[in-house]
């Protein structure tokens, strides 16, 4: 957030300048390092945990290609992610009352799946977990 506000004053101060600034805030992007194992710590001390790999992470390439085109086009913020963490942002944005229920409601059991090494972006599992353990 600190970036954002920086940036975005930024923004504002050469607004009549002629210089332009874009505020890109990308979601996960596979970038080759979901392909390492993590060393996470679990209830026994430290674990070596296999990767969930990049199936629901943005290509670095099309990342790249999306961040450009804002820039090129003079778009003042460029949200750049898959569903649901794009879904995600936007229910934040325009409802942070209901993202906060939400994000509080499936939170949880999306650090359970990621530590057990099972995919944090699968809703339909996520929901079903959230709602097993309320």
């Amino acid at each position: 957030m600190a970036l954002y506000g920086y940036f975005s004053s930024l923004a504002t101060e050469l607004a009549d300048t002629g210089v332009g600034v874009t505020i890109c805030c990308p979601g996960p992007v596979a970038t080759g390092s979901e392909e390492t194992p993590r060393v996470v710590f679990g209830p026994t001390g430290r674990i070596v945990q296999n990767a969930t790999g990049a199936s629901n992470r943005l290509n670095p390439a099309r990342a790249a290609q999306l961040i450009a085109c804002a820039a090129a086009h003079g778009v003042d913020e460029a949200w750049i992610a898959l569903h649901p963490v794009l879904a995600i942002g936007y229910i934040f944005q325009l409802l942070p009352r209901l993202g906060w229920s939400l994000l509080k409601k499936v939170g949880p059991a999306r650090a359970r799946a990621v530590k057990e090494g099972k995919s944090g972006y699968d809703v339909t599992k996520l929901m079903k977990a959230a709602g097993q353990n309320s």
